[in-house]
């Protein structure tokens, strides 16, 4: 069956009869690029809105003159405003030029994105077909755009997501190497820098993470007690394909231990290889498990250090976040920043002006959901004297204020359909027109854009403007939320402690496991609150989880959020107990864990004291499926 053609959809409004019946003879044959020409007549504006709102049209001719309810200018503000459609062509027909500011061809093509005039009554085929032409051909080419960027999206999306599979991945490899194993272990990649050293190396040689990773060999080989002679012995025969063996000895918790440490070669598929330091002897730190954590805000595994001093994170996705500001510092490209609420998007905008060749100019921001739109308007673009009833002298705005330096958007996803129209005047030619003015003013700004909404889901509501939306989103940066950063959570309570007076403080190993795997739905922001509660009410030297708001622990009891010790670290009674609970399984016929509700679920989590590996022994399941269904608990809870 032939593929039916889609032809160009033309909607001409105008109560005069003879117009458009003119009309309709002139582009009765007429097609572009193989597309007929299909032409809609109404000579009422209440008709076209039914037809404007429920199908896609291309083109739309609009008498301006039309006397009825709704005028031919309030139909051009409902297209562009209420529906939010800056897609379709507007050709404006009109019987004379008129010089009125607000319905001056000037003023209407500037506003409100119009591709021509027609006068009447004498309308000359030529001048219309051409009209109709250069129409079609601007609405192919923004779709061609709009697919291209759609592409560009979604190239850009699956990038990122490999890139955060590959961070996660690392992540992971970062975290058996950092936790489970406890002998010394160092990896060299082929260009001898440091990629890996693991906590049990650290304490071997005394060298914190920071000091060694993403350094040379040869800069530090003599901190390690590796020798220049020992270290070209080993280059050598590691290139002939044999290992290396020679043993250090260190002092390590106050007494003397020699470690043999091998060194030998992995290749990776024929491209690279690396090299591998591996000690002979476990290194455990001298810690009771049961005693308070003695450094608050020191995580195991914290390989990694913030590259820009303002924003704690060890986080793998927030440092690359931090190396792409740095990156950005000679742009002036717009940056869109989103993330769920109490992410942090109002200090990464800081940072990036900090860090941008501007950071000597203006930097202002403002809360576009703060303020209701008129009030947002005279804000941004200023005013002049006698614009309004108040205005009794000329005011400059943000954007004039801030010519030459940075404005920040704070939740852009607010601002109203008048406000997106200005601010893409000012993204595409720098100019803007201030309430009740007459002259455009010119200004040079960099425009940081923040929301916690779905932007693209908002254009499919026809609530934000499509083009506005690419012209913010030219550098997304997009913030992990902080259940994804349970690395950051210790070394943010320990500065909100230090921010409330409360550094001397330490919290208990209990409630900085607690504090990990809570979910946090209110990201830093909440965390920060938990803590400034903490620092007022807590008398004591050791934070425990009772000293936490009560909201806090009630959620800490509801889902188990405390990570258990070891099983050696139990008492003899509490491995009994803990047998007994194990052994109690669930004996009912159901076969997987989606039979039991959340409440079972939850009743069988409690009678185990919060022990998850022992309620997933109850229903017979892993712990990873337990985790899930907990996760599924929370998110509905929310």
């Amino acid at each position: 069956m032939e593929n039916k053609i889609e032809p160009w959809n033309i909607l001409v409004i105008d109560d005069d009869a003879t117009i458009l019946n003119t009309i309709k003879v002139f582009l009765k044959n007429l097609s572009f690029q193989d597309r007929p020409v299909k032409i809609t007549c109404v000579n009422n504006s209440k008709e076209a809105k039914k037809i404007l709102s429920s199908k896609k049209i291309h083109i739309a001719l609009i008498d301006l003159s039309i006397e009825q309810k709704y005028s031919g200018l309030d139909l051009v503000k409902y297209i562009r405003s209420n529906l939010n459609n800056f897609i379709t062509r507007l050709i404006i027909i009109a019987s004379v030029v008129d010089s009125n500011k607000k319905t001056s061809p000037e003023f209407i093509t500037r506003e409100f994105d119009v591709n021509g005039f027609i006068l009447k009554p004498n309308i000359v085929q030529e001048i219309l077909v051409m009209s109709i032409i250069t129409s079609l051909r601007a609405y192919d080419k923004l779709e061609y755009l709009k697919k291209q960027m759609y592409a560009q999206e979604e190239t850009t999306k699956k990038i990122s997501l490999q890139s955060d599979k590959i961070l996660q991945t690392k992540s992971i490899l970062d975290a058996i190497i950092n936790r489970a194993m406890q002998m010394p272990l160092i990896i060299v990649s082929d260009d001898l820098e440091i990629s890996h050293y693991n906590e049990a190396a650290s304490l071997f040689f005394g060298i914190p993470q920071e000091n060694i990773l993403g350094r040379s060999v040869r800069e530090i080989h003599q901190s390690l007690g590796i020798s220049p002679k020992k270290v070209g012995e080993a280059m050598d025969i590691l290139e002939g394909g044999g290992e290396f063996t020679f043993g250090i000895t260190r002092s390590v918790n106050g007494r003397k231990l020699t470690c043999n440490i091998r060194f030998f070669s992995i290749y990776i598929e024929d491209q690279s290889s690396v090299f591998v330091l591996a000690g002979d002897k476990k290194i455990t730190p001298l810690v009771d498990n049961s005693a308070p954590f003695s450094e608050p805000g020191k995580l195991k595994g914290d390989t990694q250090v913030s590259p820009i001093p303002n924003i704690i994170t060890g986080d793998p996705k927030m440092i690359k976040i931090c190396n792409m500001i740095k990156d950005l510092s000679y742009s002036s490209a717009s940056i869109m920043i989103t993330g769920e609420t109490g992410t942090g998007k109002e200090l990464i905008a800081e940072a990036i002006k900090t860090y941008s060749v501007r950071k000597d100019k203006p930097y202002l921001a403002i809360n576009c959901g703060a303020l209701h739109g008129d009030l947002l308007e005279a804000e941004l673009f200023g005013y002049v004297k006698g614009a309004f009833t108040g205005a009794d002298k000329d005011t400059a705005g943000f954007f004039e204020k801030c010519d030459g330096g940075t404005l920040f958007l704070d939740e852009i996803g607010d601002a109203s359909p008048s406000v997106q129209v200005k601010l893409l005047r000012v993204l595409q030619n720098g100019t803007f027109l201030p309430i009740g003015a007459r002259k455009e003013k010119k200004v040079d700004v960099r425009i940081l854009a923040a929301t916690h909404q779905d932007l693209r889901e908002m254009i499919r509501e026809r609530k934000f403007r499509e083009d506005l939306y690419y012209r913010l989103n030219v550098v997304p940066i997009n913030l992990p939320a902080l259940k994804y950063r349970q690395v950051d959570i210790g070394p943010l309570v320990q500065h909100f402690l230090s921010v409330y007076s409360a550094g001397d403080k330490i919290v208990s190993t209990q409630c900085l496991n607690a504090l990990c795997d809570y979910n946090w739905p209110g990201n830093i922001r909440e965390l920060q609150n938990a803590i400034e509660y903490v620092s007022a009410i807590c008398k004591e030297k050791v934070i425990q989880i009772t000293h936490l708001p009560q909201s806090l622990q009630d959620e800490i009891k509801k889902f188990g959020y405390i990570t258990r010790k070891i099983e050696s670290t139990r008492t003899p009674e509490a491995n009994d107990i803990n047998r007994n609970l194990e052994l109690k399984t669930i004996n009912i016929k159901k076969q997987s864990l989606s039979d039991f509700s959340d409440e079972e679920i939850i009743k069988n989590l409690l009678e185990c004291d919060g022990h998850k590996g022992l309620t997933a022994g109850r229903f017979g399941v892993h712990r990873s499926t337990l985790y899930r269904r907990l996760q599924k608990i929370r998110n509905s809870k929310k």
